[in-house]
């Protein structure tokens, strides 16, 4: 390929028959779909989940809807591991579990999630079918070397599980042997070094950045994350730059953008320049991928990858990603090669289109976080609708009842009492909290300005004390009362809301 930077052309080299068996998939989803429940289910079927589950007499999807409970981890994950004394103990997989990778969504403390070399192999799937539909839309990515936040630095340590690791050491472990070490060679550096501190890390990083000058290519998860970077690196070489002035072939930075990562979009344009292309992320979490950015629209359903159900948000009846329907809206659940079976992921997507027959779809929000504190039923979806185009949270206090609008919108021109009664109307469009405020059950919205910066800072603190890495964490956009008190606690007097 003509203008491809010589690593990163022999690591999609390997991509394009993967990506070729997506597109085909793609008009066959259905036989696509259920390919991969067969596959799962055969392969698994000596384990101690599959024999409680009777997998042997599983033919059809109807059969594994009976015979299996849609869950979360607490059911359908955690006491399998409790089961387990060695690696080899087969509780959720026929495989080998490699290492435990840690996670906790938007909510609870830290939960393992078994890596096998089959779930490996269907995040790959979703990689490369990403990767060459990037080449193909803005093949000047691939122009130079590429900066990917994946592993997991300043994670506090965790003690193994069964005799199994808990995190792993290499930021090719998501790749298989071949395609991980062509990758390696078009990275500019690994998260997965050892890291004293926050500041080692982030220097670190900025330094190996500033020594590739022809970088092209950057990948996070949190555009928080990336924020962070730049504030770090501001601090380092002054205000006055933009990142496509000192990355002058820098072409894409992919990271999140749906729901509350939406509000960080303006800000990383701001800083990238408008040379540099945002790109969507799609719906990547610890326990699966769901969705990858591919031209044309919306992320598309990683159709190869896992076997996917959809929860209707309206009528809760279970669909399949053939039955999806545009304008809809759903809650995922996956099975997956790594121990995953009908595991209810809380994540909420909205189908707004279809490559071929396959649904492209867009990120919502998660269900589950919800406040209720007279009957409003505010959920996190209708927050993150009220806040559009806003940075910030709500905060439920209790002295009066009520909620805290906390903005931070340094630039903002708007009038404190327009600002309020914009979110107002939008809260209101749910009938239970239009009524507790007519019956003045919940107190009119109070306003807290934040400081710059408090976001990071709080995301940062969120992190930590969840025991995750912070490029992973999406800060909730509606906070449970007294969640944050500790937390704004540790950011000093000037963060007090």
């Amino acid at each position: 390929m003509l203008g491809i930077n010589p690593a990163a052309e022999g690591w999609l080299r390997l991509q394009a028959p993967e990506h070729a068996r997506f597109r085909s998939a793609c008009r066959k989803p259905d036989v696509a779909q259920r390919t991969r429940l067969r596959a799962i289910l055969r392969a698994n079927a000596q384990t101690d989940f599959a024999r409680e589950h009777s997998f042997v007499d599983i033919k059809t999807h109807e059969d594994f809807a009976a015979r299996v409970p849609i869950g979360g981890h607490a059911s359908n994950v955690q006491p399998w591991l409790d089961r387990m004394k060695a690696p080899e103990d087969n509780t959720l997989t026929a495989e080998t579990i490699h290492f435990f990778e840690q996670t906790s969504g938007s909510t609870g403390k830290a939960k393992l999630i078994p890596f096998t070399n089959g779930l490996r192999d269907e995040i790959a799937r979703g990689v490369a079918a990403w990767m060459v539909g990037l080449s193909l839309e803005e093949p000047k990515a691939f122009g130079g070397p590429a900066y990917w936040s994946i592993s997991p630095p300043l994670l506090k340590k965790h003690s193994p599980v069964a005799g199994i690791r808990v995190g792993h050491l290499d930021d090719t472990a998501y790749f298989p042997p071949k395609s991980a070490g062509a990758f390696s060679k078009w990275l500019i550096m690994s998260q997965a070094g050892k890291h004293e501190s926050p500041d080692a890390f982030y220097e670190h990083t900025l330094q190996r950045m500033l020594e590739c000058r022809n970088l092209s290519f950057i990948s996070v998860w949190s555009p928080t994350f990336f924020l962070n970077l730049d504030r770090r690196l501001r601090h380092r070489v002054g205000n006055d730059f933009l990142w496509s002035d000192l990355w002058p072939q820098l072409k894409v930075l992919s990271c999140w953008t749906d729901a509350q990562s939406s509000q960080w979009q303006a800000p990383v344009q701001e800083r990238l320049g408008p040379k540099v292309i945002i790109q969507g992320k799609g719906l990547m979490a610890t326990e699966g991928i769901t969705s990858v950015p591919y031209p044309g629209g919306d992320p598309v359903l990683a159709i190869r990858s896992h076997f996917y159900e959809f929860r209707d948000t309206e009528t809760s009846t279970i669909k399949l990603a053939h039955e999806l329907t545009v304008g809809s809206s759903y809650e995922v659940i996956l099975t997956t090669s790594g121990g995953l079976y009908r595991y209810a992921t809380g994540d909420i997507v909205e189908v707004t289109a279809h490559l071929d027959l396959t649904p492209r779809l867009k990120f919502l929000g998660r269900t589950g976080r919800s406040v209720d504190l007279v009957g409003e039923k505010l959920s996190e979806p209708q927050v993150i609708q009220a806040l559009a185009g806003s940075r910030g949270f709500l905060a439920p206090h209790m002295n009066p009842c009520g909620y805290l609008l906390c903005l931070e919108n340094p630039n903002s021109g708007n009038p404190d009492d327009r600002v309020i009664g914009r979110v107002e109307a939008a809260l209101a469009t749910n009938p239970y909290y239009a009524q507790a405020r007519q019956l003045g059950q919940l107190a009119p919205l109070k306003l807290r300005r934040l400081p710059h910066g408090f976001s990071e800072r709080l995301t940062y603190n969120w992190a930590i004390r969840r025991g995750l890495r912070e490029g992973d964490v999406k800060l909730p956009a509606l906070f449970q009362p007294d969640e944050l008190d500790d937390l704004i606690q540790e950011l000093g007097p000037q963060c007090t809301l």
